[in-house]
């Protein structure tokens, strides 16, 4: 059973019902088919010829294609609508099965953003929120069809899905939905799912089930798992609403920033991401950030 309301997104679980793992014979032997003189080499880690055309295909140096039969399927648990929104606008290389509100009664629970839930109207958000799910289940007692009582339901409703998607598609997920500026709740999604990978990964090698190649490409794909310009080391997100908040310096005057030409049109230290990040598990973090949210903590 879900709570009635959770302040942030502590009720999120990200979980993966299955990934494939086993990815160097399955790359060479896309690879291969490209060279008639390779055509008849068995998969071997240690051969320094498949070695590299391994790392071509993932660094797109080599056709990328066998990147898309790299397949994941993941449980997301107790995200919001509005999260909901943001995650099914991912198309190409997605698909999503996603908790109906309409054939049945919805098990309620509402997400109240922490800025929210720490202001002074906290109170009147968790009365109203209280009010609507009373009206509803009054309502459902009365005989009125759940298709209809959702249209009731409060945007931040909870609600659960499967979503599938491969290699190929993911890296461009994370260049926008990973970026501080631009998402909260489906940021930390995309942070639960890298670690989600990774730990299966850890287990697979250690566990001698991956070879040591296999292993060295999960580490450089997971590297890609980042926000658009985190190679660069570089803040490349135009968009005004938050601007540059702060994990790399501006690209150019076009990123909008506190101190830049052009100003955001609000302040990201009044967002609910930005006090989420202050209590984010450090696992969950990216390179740089733990090192901006020191600067946070000392009012810098």
């Amino acid at each position: 059973m879900r709570e009635k309301f959770v302040e942030g997104y502590e009720a999120i679980n990200v979980s993966l019902n299955s990934i494939t793992l086993k990815i160097g014979k399955l790359i060479w032997d896309a690879y291969k088919m490209t060279w008639v003189k390779y055509q008849e080499i068995e998969y071997d880690p240690t051969n320094e010829i498949i070695k590299k055309a391994c790392f071509d295909v993932i660094n797109n140096k080599a056709l990328p294609t066998p990147k898309e039969s790299i397949k994941f399927n993941f449980k997301i648990e107790n995200v919001s609508r509005v999260c909901l929104a943001q995650i099914t606008r991912g198309r190409i290389g997605w698909w999503f099965n996603v908790e109906s509100q309409m054939p049945q009664y919805l098990n309620h629970g509402v997400t109240i953003p922490l800025n929210i839930a720490k202001s002074k109207f906290d109170a009147r958000v968790k009365d109203m929120i209280i009010e609507t799910q009373k009206l509803y289940e009054e309502m459902a007692k009365e005989g009125f069809p759940p298709q209809d009582l959702r249209y009731l339901c409060m945007h931040g409703q909870q609600t659960s899905m499967v979503a599938d998607c491969n290699f190929a598609a993911l890296p461009g997920f994370f260049m926008m939905r990973a970026e501080n500026g631009l998402t909260d709740e489906l940021n930390l999604v995309a942070r639960m799912m890298k670690r989600e990978i990774y730990n299966k990964v850890y287990d697979a090698y250690y566990n001698n089930f991956l070879d040591v190649l296999e292993y060295d490409l999960w580490n450089t794909m997971l590297s890609k798992l980042d926000c658009l310009g985190s190679k660069q080391k570089l803040c490349m997100i135009t968009d005004k609403v938050l601007g540059n908040t702060g994990r790399f310096p501006s690209a150019n005057d076009d990123v909008a920033s506190p101190e830049g030409k052009i100003k955001p049109d609000f302040d990201f230290k009044k967002s609910a991401w930005f006090l989420e990040l202050k209590r984010l598990n450090k696992n969950l973090l990216f390179p740089g950030e733990e090192e901006m949210i020191k600067t946070w903590n000392n009012g810098k």
